[in-house]
């Protein structure tokens, strides 16, 4: 059977699913993004001695959605981002860490991710619609000595459709380099 055209434009893409990594900074400790002439994200400039740092959590457990809202007519738009990913074991340090991460709510957390296709996106990068801790974030013991102690941390930004994340140019070496 043969593919329809339209249906896949690069037979050399593999397109597979998941997050594989995320780094959070506080919105303040960025002094600007500058970007490309097709909207990618092309420099992160940090205030001095400021820093992304990465989130580890389980493999194969972390999923990014952005789900588009329409007003009626279909003149209006915006767009309602989600992480969420579980962490390995309920301790001290998740606690204090996810404490940081409410408390910095207010004032906003930018975010980059790698997909597992290799997409690096940025998002949270508009003023005001920056990310914040979601409802969804979980602390649970589990309940028998052979279910999971961990968090699943759920991490939301509500934006305009200007706020699609968008490619970090130079990937993961990009971010790494601000971390």
């Amino acid at each position: 059977m043969a593919i329809i055209a339209g249906l896949s434009k690069n037979c050399g893409t593999l397109c597979g699913g998941g997050v594989k990594r995320l780094w959070v900074a506080n919105y303040d400790d960025i002094a600007s993004f500058t970007f490309g002439v097709d909207n990618s994200v092309t420099t992160i400039t940090m205030v001095a001695t400021k820093k992304f740092y990465e989130v580890e959590l389980k493999r194969q457990s972390k999923i990014f959605t952005e789900t588009t809202n329409v007003s009626e007519g279909g003149c209006g738009y915006s767009l309602a981002q989600n992480f969420t990913g579980i962490g390995q074991c309920r301790d001290q340090d998740a606690r204090n860490w996810l404490l940081s991460v409410a408390k910095q709510s207010c004032c906003g957390i930018v975010a980059v991710h790698e997909e597992a296709n290799g997409f690096v996106g940025v998002w949270g990068y508009i003023k005001d619609q920056s990310i914040y801790l979601g409802g969804g974030t979980v602390i649970s013991t589990g309940t028998a000595l052979a279910d999971p102690s961990q968090i699943t941390l759920e991490l939301l930004c509500d934006t305009t459709m200007d706020g699609l994340a968008t490619e970090l140019t130079g990937g993961v070496a990009a971010i790494e380099a601000l971390t």
